[in-house]
């Protein structure tokens, strides 16, 4: 859908507005509707001869039918959708277990208080009362048409990152409870947490949160990382491992997303998602 975008060198795609109506043209063979929730997957048909997806767009229920269907969506969605999904798919999807994750980026005026320490980024151990694990300084975007410099006397974006982790609990009751205290927290306590952590670190060195931090950006991932149980790369017993049952799909209904390599982040999301779709186009 070349005809949405702005341009194609890398300054236009990123400063440039991009054509939403473009994205779903009457005209075109390729169609990306925006708002729009999918609700529902199932096979249907005499001889399961195509899928049925219903989905929602401004309060009203539509349904559309396919011969093949790619369920890119990470799996905590998928088995929830996939309601015609075989037993064995159900149970692998069962195992697929998730933690939360918290990345918070804070605006800096200036960050001259990290260079006096001579760091741009830091770790710190065994910290009941901190926030976090780490936090490390960003290297700015430069462009073509936007260069700013990485000085100290200069704005700049510090990333923290945590976990939340519950200890004396099962690894996927963990997530469940982490992921709750993740939605549940205020963002001003998150900015008072993260306030006093700073303060902890870099006060002696003249970090001051008023006169230093422009802004806060919490950044929560409710599924942001893949719980791995015992068997669940190479199986156990001989029987296949969760991750070989989800890869293989079933029927007309092909699965690609991040998880399916045992972890999560763009690469394995773009390279099993292609596979999910080579495979459909095979099927076709």
């Amino acid at each position: 859908m070349p005809a949405a975008l702005p341009g194609r060198d890398f300054d236009s795609l990123l400063y440039g507005n991009v054509d939403f109506r473009a994205l779903d043209s009457p005209t075109q063979s390729v169609h990306m509707r925006l708002d729009a929730t999918a609700l529902r997957v199932r096979h249907s048909g005499a001889n399961a001869d195509e899928v049925a997806v219903v989905y929602e767009q401004g309060g009203r229920l539509f349904n559309v039918r396919a011969g093949q269907v790619v369920m890119a969506s990470g799996g905590w969605v998928n088995k929830h959708l996939l309601v015609d999904m075989p037993e064995d798919l159900r149970t692998a999807y069962g195992q697929f277990g998730y933690a939360p994750a918290l990345i918070v980026n804070v605006a800096l005026r200036q960050w001259r208080f990290l260079y006096d320490l001579d760091i741009t980024a830091c770790r710190w151990f065994d910290d009941e009362d901190g926030f976090g694990y780490c936090c490390n300084l960003r290297q700015n975007m430069v462009t073509a048409r936007h260069a700013p410099p990485l000085h100290p006397d200069k704005p700049a974006v510090l990333s923290f990152y945590l976990g939340l982790p519950v200890p004396g609990l099962p690894a996927a009751t963990q997530g469940v409870a982490a992921r709750a205290r993740l939605m549940n927290t205020a963002y001003a306590d998150f900015e008072l947490l993260i306030r006093r952590q700073m303060l902890r670190l870099f006060g002696a060195s003249g970090f001051n949160p008023k006169r230093d931090i422009a802004a806060i950006v919490l950044n929560r991932w409710g599924h942001a990382r893949l719980i791995e149980p015992p068997g669940f790369h190479y199986g156990v017993d001989g029987k296949p491992s969760p991750l070989e049952r989800v890869r293989q799909g079933y029927g007309r209904i092909s699965i690609g997303h991040s998880e399916l390599n045992g972890a999560q982040h763009w690469g394995s999301a773009l390279e099993y998602g292609r596979k999910a779709g080579e495979r459909a186009a095979a099927s076709a």
